[in-house]
């Protein structure tokens, strides 16, 4: 299956969240989708990623892992980041155990395909760089669609990954309700 890699797809605000988000519906077995499990999706998203990620990774290009092994670390440090900042983005405390995951997974993705672009060592610098934000409130769940999302605004209100896409179906819900609440009470 592929997918259009829009702007959409990388409004996480860091390229390790970005990567977190190719797992669509994470927490719904029945729905969830990998974007990433074939290796020329990896390929397109790495693709994509050079290009709206680029002011935050600096390069002017960016590689998808060239093997297997490379692949699976790729998804393992995606894992890692996923199991290490979803619950402190929650409130909850992070177990050791999580952080030392994630540094294991950072070193060997960025060990995979060495060199300027490699997605999994600039995607393992994006999160070192969070875990310092992270504890700043920065850093959100979207709770239409689940991804996790860095807020940049000045007064850390935004509450969507996406205002043009969760903020609005999440309009169109709250209008249809009411407008079913009307209709009941005639």
């Amino acid at each position: 299956m592929t997918f259009e890699w829009t702007a959409h797809r990388f409004s996480g605000g860091a390229l390790a969240f970005d990567l977190v988000n190719t797992v669509v519906c994470r927490n719904q077995p029945v729905k969830r989708i990998d974007r990433l499990t074939d290796v020329e999706e990896v390929a397109a998203f790495a693709q994509a990623a050079a290009k709206f990620c680029a002011t935050e990774t600096g390069v002017p290009a960016i590689f998808g892992p060239e093997t297997k092994s490379a692949h699976r670390d790729l998804t393992g440090l995606r894992e890692a980041i996923d199991l290490y900042f979803r619950p402190l983005i929650g409130g909850e405390t992070t177990a050791n155990d999580s952080l030392s995951a994630l540094f294991a997974a950072a070193a060997i993705a960025s060990d995979s395909n060495r060199g300027t672009g490699n997605l999994g060592a600039l995607a393992a610098i994006s999160a070192m760089n969070l875990l310092s934000v992270v504890k700043t409130g920065r850093a959100k769940v979207c709770p239409n669609c689940d991804w996790l999302f860095l807020d940049k605004s000045k007064n850390q209100s935004r509450l969507w990954c996406d205002m043009a896409v969760c903020g609005n179906r999440n309009k169109a819900k709250l209008h249809y309700a009411k407008h079913l609440a009307t209709a009941e009470e005639d």
